[in-house]
């Protein structure tokens, strides 16, 4: 099937088998990779004098997700198979739950979970942001040196005669360091920089006039006005750095004012990538596996310093006694139940509707 061509007759078993093959000699390279750091990682703590116990404890990272490039297409199609029991240490109340395999690149189950999950925090994150800055005075109409507000801010890449997939991506990721720093020097050249927050968010859709489709930044930033000139005048520097022509021109860059924050925040985190184009038809998997490749291992959400450490909660109250404590947790596998590690160990495990 010719790269660019739109598939509606891919049912997802059939699209994961090709991705699958499409991706093995991209994953067994990270794998090597990966396996690779372990080993130098090892030589260094050895040279340093560590027991060999704490040498192999210390390496273990490394071959846990090198084992893990190999064996995701099996952990998708095992997602959901297994659960995980909560149990509430006071009241006893009891919440199965599905076992997630939490690949969002490759599970569509868990891109939309993972999703809801990041908006959880940001909702979170930015409700902590905006109580200080009314408690600062910031979002007065009248402050002397102008209101802060909330803009939802679009960055686009240009598309090249020469262009792939892999090209497109790693333009935008390449020109986002230099655009920020950019807005960085401007906030401290105004004495803003400390108190202003950002969150960005890189994301692919499939394109209408050509194969590679749309690289683009979706950034929700709170501070004092920006005038678009700005924006465009840093951004077309930052693609210029890459190389990139504008003969005069400018890259298109939108802003606007956030009034309606569900639908914002709605935009501002979807999903990383979409393997489905504008009339619905699954793209075809060689394309897909192209932007994979391009993803993984990228950072593909950030913040700036300090605002997602505002989304950090403890443990979550139980809904049937109200009393937040660490829940006990059991995995269960084809009903065979095999007791886990508790909430200390293993993590939050009561996400909101749970005990």
């Amino acid at each position: 099937m010719a790269q660019g061509t739109c598939a509606s007759g891919w049912d997802n078993a059939e699209f994961l088998s090709v991705l699958e093959s499409a991706t093995l000699r991209h994953r067994k390279a990270r794998a090597a990779k990966l396996r690779g750091q372990g080993q130098a990682r090892k030589s260094e703590l050895r040279r340093l004098g560590f027991s060999e116990e704490y040498v192999e404890r210390s390496s273990r990272w490394y071959v846990q997700r090198a084992e893990g490039q190999l064996m995701k297409f099996e952990k998708v199609a095992d997602c959901g198979q297994d659960s995980i029991r909560v149990i509430c240490q006071c009241c006893g109340v009891v919440v199965d739950r599905p076992v997630q395999c939490r690949l969002k690149l490759l599970c569509v189950r868990c891109r939309s979970a993972r999703a809801r999950e990041d908006r959880a925090r940001f909702i979170l994150a930015r409700s902590k942001v905006i109580e200080d800055a009314k408690r600062r005075g910031l979002l007065n109409q009248s402050r002397p040196r102008g209101q802060w507000t909330e803009k939802f801010i679009t960055l686009t890449v240009p598309h090249l005669p020469k262009d792939t997939v892999e090209l497109r991506i790693g333009r935008a990721a390449a020109a986002w360091p230099e655009f920020l720093r950019r807005l960085n020097g401007w906030l401290r050249s105004i004495d803003a920089a400390k108190s202003s927050h950002w969150f960005r968010v890189l994301e692919w859709t499939p394109g209408e006039s050509d194969d590679f489709g749309h690289p683009h930044f979706h950034l929700w930033f709170f501070g004092p006005f920006i005038p678009i000139d700005y924006l465009r005048e840093w951004w077309r520097e930052s693609l210029e750095s890459l190389g990139v022509s504008f003969n005069g021109n400018h890259p298109i860059v939108h802003i606007e004012r956030c009034h309606d924050l569900a639908g914002a925040t709605q935009e501002l985190i979807k999903y990383l990538t979409k393997d489905i184009d504008a009339k619905g038809n699954k793209i075809s998997p060689e394309v897909y596996a192209t932007v994979y490749r391009s993803f993984d291992g990228r950072r593909t959400m950030q913040a700036s310093r300090g605002f997602m450490k505002l989304a950090k909660y403890g443990y979550r109250p139980c809904n049937a006694c109200g009393v937040a404590l660490a829940k006990r947790t059991e995995i269960i596998k084809h009903d065979i139940s095999v007791h886990g590690p508790t909430v200390d160990s293993f993590g939050d495990a009561t996400p909101s509707g749970g005990p």
